[in-house]
Parts: C-alpha cells; sequence; structure tokens
C-alpha cells in the first residue's frame, strides 16, 4: 500500500514482494515484508498528470537496507506507477 505521509513530505511504502525463480519446469517462490518512507525531491508536470521524483531508502525483511537511487510515482487519471531502484 502506498499512503501519502506528510510528516517524511512523501510517502510510506508498506506490503508485500513475491520473488519467483525457476530452473527448467520447477519454480519457487518467496514473499517478502517491504517498507519505505519515501521523499518527494521534485515535482513536475506530465501530459495532465504529474510526476514526483523520490528519495530515501526501502526494507525487504530478510534481504537487506537499498537506497533509493532512481524513483518516481507518476500519476495521471486516477492511475499511479510506481518505480523504485535500489542499491544495497
Amino acid at each position: 500500500m502506498l499512503r501519502e505521509n506528510p510528516s517524511v513530505s512523501g510517502y510510506t511504502l508498506e506490503g508485500r514482494l513475491k520473488s519467483v525463480s525457476g530452473e527448467g519446469n520447477t519454480s519457487s517462490s518467496r514473499l517478502y515484508t517491504v517498507t519505505s518512507n519515501l521523499q518527494v525531491g521534485e515535482t513536475m508536470d506530465n501530459m495532465g498528470g504529474e510526476i514526483d521524483f523520490l528519495r530515501g531508502f526501502f526494507t525487504i525483511d530478510r534481504v537487506g537496507n537499498y537506497e533509493i537511487v532512481n524513483g518516481s510515482f507518476s500519476f495521471k487519471g486516477g492511475q499511479g506507477v510506481l518505480m523504485l531502484q535500489g542499491e544495497l
């Protein structure tokens, strides 16, 4: 779930991440808890919508903490897309 969080001047992300790996005809999956406080660095208009450029950290349970090196949240016409790229 992504929700606005005025205390961090941005958003809070809480949820589950499903990771699937496989080889041949078999696959396995794991669920991880993900949490993050995302700060908005800049907001730009984009063809009738908005893009928030994000920074901060996100945590994947049992994996580690990632620094966000490229993050954005775009919102247009009632639809939102969150993209995060991080490094350990």
